[in-house]
């Protein structure tokens, strides 16, 4: 049912002239907000496309890697400059996003990173038999959407099902920390957790490929050679009609 209700959402009609043969102009995009490339930077190139209006994060062209990562990765992140206690910020990031991503892919689209507890709040979208979730299938094609946050004071995570989609596919995520009270929203679903202050904490979105066997989520390296025996050839996640704040 979502790929039925996706296609409703954001398939673009064609414009259609008036009958009196006036010219209509086409229709308009959302350019990204310029807090945005005023608050992040690139971890590799920058993702932001031609069009003024949408970024996309292709970690397999990018190829970042990162002290304890595992996979590569293509993202934004807070300035370190700008990084604060998750209790001393209000933010929120609102976006379309779309993934283009080869049957068994694993991948971190929006993470908190606080200084002193680690990543905090995760969302990923996977095609892995991590149980729990609405598909839980590995490699078939169906890639869960779903929510991880550790709430303040406890070592372990809470998770949340979101929703599913197949690549090509696109949803609106919504992701909100009102002063360590985080909620993370898609497809009508939401986890809410109040979270540690965690130091100077930062978010970052893009596209984090895990670099993980799709049966039992095993960690695997070098990178290059996992993806190929994965059959993990293609990780695009595209961002567009994106709302950003920060107070």
């Amino acid at each position: 049912w979502n790929s039925i209700f996706e296609t409703e959402v954001y398939e673009v009609p064609l414009t259609t002239p008036p009958d009196d043969g006036t010219p209509v102009d086409p229709p308009t995009c959302t350019a990204v907000p310029a807090q945005i490339k005023s608050v992040f930077v690139a971890e590799g190139p920058s993702p932001y496309l031609a069009d003024g209006c949408s970024m996309a994060f292709e970690p397999l062209v990018a190829q970042v890697t990162t002290s304890n990562g595992n996979g590569w990765r293509h993202e934004l992140k807070v300035n370190e400059a700008l990084r604060v206690g998750m209790t001393k910020i209000a933010e929120s990031l609102r976006a379309d996003v779309k993934v283009d991503l080869s049957k068994g892919g694993k991948t971190i689209i929006t993470q908190y990173h606080a200084e002193v507890t680690g990543t905090i709040v995760k969302v990923y979208v996977s095609d892995t038999n991590e149980s729990g979730f609405m598909n839980s299938i590995a490699s078939d094609g169906v890639f869960d959407v779903y929510v991880r946050i550790r709430p303040a004071g406890s070592s372990s995570e809470i998770k949340q099902a979101l929703g599913t989609i197949t690549t090509g596919g696109s949803f609106n995520l919504s992701v909100v920390n009102n002063k360590g009270a985080v909620t993370v929203s898609a497809f009508g679903r939401s986890l809410s957790a109040n979270v540690d202050d965690g130091g100077a904490s930062y978010l970052k979105f893009g596209n984090y490929l895990q670099s993980q066997n799709p049966v039992g989520s095993v960690d695997c390296s070098p990178f290059a050679s996992c993806y190929a025996q994965f059959g993990i050839t293609v990780s695009k996640v595209t961002m567009k009609n994106v709302i950003y704040s920060r107070q």
